[in-house]
């Protein structure tokens, strides 16, 4: 057991002894079935009832109570501990309370380990569809003034591994993570039934809607690749384009300075024939002015 911020952590400590009380509380149950089936009258019958409903490890009762000696406790002497079997199978502390009061001599009088046993039922009850139960609930529906008690009363359930959860003595609460499930009425599973239908159709609408999901994911990957290609087949026209581009401005810039030297070459070729012809024309005046002389 450890303490953090004002909460009891149990569930670690619950957890190294669940499995050998779970064994254990399957063959008690097995034990006391068989011992219900060969029973030779009601009053053993009763005194099978009486030690299963004590037993501390024991929280489910459906196989005993489809046992045919017990089912025929009704209309006997020994019918309120029928009546007081299937209130631990489905009914609560306050149920027993109400019941007891409106119809007396319908109920046995509860043992102290009786009383403890339906209020950790009770408490089961709560837990299966609330996830913090405070206190002073708990007090109320318990009948339980006293905070430790009822503290102990919960640390004995997760130590049987029959709620998962933290007792947070800080916020005055149960928090519950987990339960066991409890007995279930013929005439619950109707209702059962339409639940199970209701997850299962939220199930495939879901499925559905994560199907559908998948295949737009799956079109996008799809446009995603024909836009890559499309925008790197550009790209590579871009760049081919301009390789082209570059060798023609080459091809140009060459014969542009292939013509250049061209024009130069004549015009060094026009000068030299220019200054040889002056140079003729110089020497020939020249020898005519000597000769006229």
């Amino acid at each position: 057991m450890a303490t953090t911020n004002g909460s009891l952590e149990l569930a670690g400590a619950a957890s190294k002894t669940h499995e050998g009380r779970s064994k254990a509380s399957t063959f008690q149950l097995i034990n006391f079935v068989e011992n219900a089936q060969s029973a030779t009258s009601s009053v053993q019958v009763a005194e099978v009832v009486k030690q299963a409903i004590e037993s501390p490890s024991i929280f489910v009762f459906g196989e005993l109570l489809d046992v045919d000696n017990v089912k025929a406790l009704r209309g006997t002497a020994e019918e309120p501990y029928l009546t007081l079997l299937n209130l631990f199978a489905f009914g609560t502390f306050s149920e027993y309370q109400q019941q007891k009061l409106e119809q007396s001599g319908s109920l046995p009088d509860l043992s102290p380990s009786m009383s403890t046993k339906l209020k950790q039922l009770s408490i089961v009850s709560l837990a299966r569809s609330r996830r913090n139960i405070p206190y002073e609930e708990l007090q109320q529906e318990l009948e339980i003034n006293n905070i430790r008690q009822l503290e102990d009363l919960i640390i004995e359930l997760i130590y049987a591994n029959v709620i998962k959860g933290t007792i947070d003595q800080q916020n005055r609460r149960l928090e519950v993570d987990q339960t066991i499930g409890r007995d279930v009425r013929i005439e619950d599973f109707d209702t059962i039934t339409s639940v199970l239908g209701d997850w299962c159709n939220n199930c495939d609408s879901i499925l559905t809607n994560l199907e559908q999901q998948m295949s737009a994911a799956n079109h996008f990957k799809d446009d995603a690749k024909v836009a890559k290609a499309l925008f790197e087949s550009k790209v590579a026209a871009v760049k081919k384009n301009s390789k082209n581009v570059n060798e023609n401005e080459d091809i140009v810039m060459s014969e542009l300075s292939f013509g250049r030297e061209e024009r130069v070459e004549k015009m060094k070729r026009n000068a030299s024939s220019k200054v040889g012809k002056s140079f003729i024309h110089k020497n020939h005046l020249t020898k005519n002015w000597r000769k006229d002389n």
